[in-house]
């Protein structure tokens, strides 16, 4: 019995379509820091954006009140013409959250607005992971799926070849 290989590499096509995985995720375990961070640079990434308005204290809102500080969220997010993406910060260090499927973004605002005992309106903004290389100054840690089970804080190595890729796509006006 003999295989057709334009079957068989079809087939895995097909199989690696429906596998649920996360490939960014599977990526960054991964030992070549290269290959990981050439992958997020052309991954669809979405990232939480700064929100002007101030949380509301969880222990005291009324639902009107959560109602009308959501309403007034969305409107200045539908307003505003730039987004700043969100940094906060965690133990003195400057995190920038970002991730690889929606559903851990609304696991991180959740968690996010629990720890800080607020609720927050997260909005969120969906862009290539190259991007990331322009806030080198404004962080001190990138962090994939941030509060989630599949959490992992880039490495000293990661940025430094996240830097120089934005900075040659930089000079190439890319």
């Amino acid at each position: 019995m003999s295989l057709d290989v334009g079957v068989l590499a079809e087939m895995f096509s097909f199989l690696s379509k429906l596998d649920p995985r996360d490939k960014l995720v599977a990526a960054s375990r991964q030992t070549n820091r290269q290959a990981f961070i050439e992958i997020l640079c052309f991954a669809e990434i979405w990232i939480p954006t700064a929100n002007k308005e101030k949380g509301l204290d969880a222990s005291t809102a009324t639902d009107e009140q959560i109602i009308d500080h959501l309403e007034n969220a969305v409107r200045s997010m539908d307003a505003a013409e730039e987004s700043q993406p969100l940094v906060y910060e965690d133990n003195g260090r400057r995190r920038l959250p970002f991730f690889s499927k929606r559903k851990y973004l609304q696991t991180f605002a959740g968690e996010y607005s629990k720890k800080r005992n607020m609720i927050e309106a997260v909005h969120f903004i969906s862009v290539e992971g190259l991007v990331l290389g322009g806030f080198m100054e404004a962080c001190d840690e990138f962090v994939l799926n941030d509060s989630t089970n599949t959490e992992f804080c880039l490495s000293e190595r990661d940025k430094h070849l996240l830097g120089s890729i934005w900075n040659a796509a930089r000079d190439a006006g890319v």
